[in-house]
């Protein structure tokens, strides 16, 4: 999902539309119309550290996939938002357990009763992985359009971690 805003253009000394990422949106909004020609002093860099920090441990929307963007622009009620929603959890869910899968059978000995525990461990977190969006102070969009879509984001990081250790694996071979 991407926002337009404008920007400046220094090479073209106009303003235009681009299309830009929700974090470069939140950093123009944080340090206002002078993000492009910032004095990098001290208390900026700590601004701006800090502001990377935040959005790094941050799910970004930005991550959803096509189908679940058709189908949200399909309806405008939210079970079937929920619907979309769950259905996207699904595929991660699928892509996950086809990460998983291709990783535990070519793990061996004590790799594969570490990848086994931490994988246990990790099924834990993502089940209490979001709930913040889900306990209703977000309001029905956040149960049916920010959790669905931050508990994707959370499974697919994980695949994305499961398919690098496959990776490290079958590269040791």
């Amino acid at each position: 999902m991407m926002f337009y805003i404008r920007s400046h253009q220094a090479e073209e000394s106009r303003l235009c539309l681009e299309k830009i990422p929700i974090s470069a949106q939140i950093a123009f909004y944080f340090f206002g119309s002078g993000a492009n020609d910032m004095n990098l002093r001290t208390g900026t860099s700590i601004k701006l550290l800090a502001l990377g920090v935040i959005l790094a441990g941050v799910p970004s929307p930005a991550l959803s996939d096509d189908i679940y963007d058709k189908c949200i622009a399909k309806y405008t009620d939210n079970p079937s938002w929920g619907q979309c929603g769950g259905d996207w959890v699904q595929r991660e869910d699928d892509k996950l357990n086809k990460a998983w899968n291709a990783l535990f059978t070519t793990a061996q000995g004590n790799t594969k009763s570490a990848l086994l525990a931490e994988q246990r461990l990790w099924n834990t977190f993502k089940e209490g992985s979001c709930k913040f969006y889900d306990n209703g102070d977000w309001g029905r969009e956040g149960q049916v359009l920010s959790f669905p879509s931050c508990r994707a984001e959370v499974i697919a990081a994980r695949t994305k971690d499961l398919e690098g250790y496959s990776e490290a694996i079958n590269g040791s071979r």
